[in-house]
This record gives C-alpha cells, sequence and structure tokens, in this order.
C-alpha cells in the first residue's frame, strides 16, 4: 500500500498509541510516536508530519502547552 501521509500520535497511554498505529499503518500512513508533550515538540520538529493526534491530559507537558 502506498503511503498517505505522516502522522505524529503523541500519547502517553502506550496502549493507545499501540492502536491508533496498527489503524492507521494498516491504512499507509507513516506513524511517529511520542510519549509525552516534550517528545512530541522534538518529534514534529524532527518530521514535519501533516497530522498531529494529541492527547490533551499528559505528563511533563500538556496536550494545550504542547
Amino acid at each position: 500500500m502506498a503511503e498517505t501521509g505522516k502522522v505524529l500520535i503523541i500519547d502517553d497511554d502506550n496502549d493507545v498509541r499501540s492502536i491508533l498505529r496498527d489503524v492507521l499503518s494498516g491504512d499507509g500512513f507513516l506513524i511517529s510516536e511520542a510519549a509525552d508533550g516534550v517528545g512530541g515538540v522534538r518529534a514534529f520538529s524532527d518530521g514535519l508530519p501533516h497530522a498531529v493526534l494529541l492527547d490533551l491530559n499528559m505528563p511533563l507537558m500538556n496536550g494545550i502547552d504542547t
């Protein structure tokens, strides 16, 4: 399947990231992940995704601050 775009998943819940990764990668999206807002900001600037799925309630830096 051809790549349809890049998606960054930022969520502190491993299970949520895993489910989203499985579904989206199965649909051809290239996935990058971060477990908190700090890592999410870093991953965003490294990869410039087309879309970001962002949890609002996370440790270190919440979704609003991210």
